[in-house]
């Protein structure tokens, strides 16, 4: 008797851990595209800090 509960509630969960795992998946997805414009932010700023101060060192050490 103590099972059939779980199983009826189970039942009633079914279409909220559907909804939870589409949730999850779309959490995801953001989360990776955040984290790529992230990276190539900071790619972007290395090559701006390269192109600042290691090119013009370069430039007055041949100079």
């Amino acid at each position: 008797m103590t099972t059939s509960p779980f199983i009826l509630e189970f039942h009633d969960n079914d279409r909220d851990n559907h909804y939870q795992l589409i949730v999850s998946v779309i959490l995801t997805y953001i989360t990776l595209s955040w984290f790529n414009q992230v990276i190539d932010l900071m790619k972007r700023v290395c090559l701006w800090m390269y192109c600042v101060y290691v090119l013009p060192g370069i430039c007055s050490y041949i100079n």
